[in-house]
């Protein structure tokens, strides 16, 4: 059942006081996904910090998903050389295409681009 617009005021307020109140230990958290995330995906770094560069300088726009026309999108890179070559997907989509690819690379083959 989704949330009311109460709770989740109420459940956004509760995570900005963890935070305040544990501030060292996000701080620290946050640097090892960060570093850890960075260290072995290089090249996915690279794409997602081009093309977040990008959109916060105006160059860029974000578009609508492909599939179903919602507005909150995300990027998703076929090819992470090409940083600005994405298709724009709902978190919905695009989680289903990564599930897909991984089903698909489970059984050794390759999702067409």
């Amino acid at each position: 059942m989704p949330l009311t617009e109460s709770q989740k005021k109420c459940q956004s307020e509760w995570r900005e006081k963890q935070r305040r109140d544990n501030h060292e230990w996000w701080k620290e958290y946050r640097g090892k996904i960060e570093t850890s995330y960075a260290m072995r995906n290089p090249l996915k770094r690279k794409a997602k910090d081009a093309l977040n560069h990008m959109i916060r300088w105006g160059k860029m726009k974000r578009g609508v998903c492909l599939v179903c026309g919602d507005s909150s999108v995300e990027a998703h890179h076929s090819d992470y050389s090409k940083p600005y070559n994405v298709y724009w997907l709902c978190r919905t989509h695009h989680k289903g295409i990564h599930s897909a690819k991984n089903r698909l690379d489970r059984v050794g083959q390759d999702l067409p681009h």
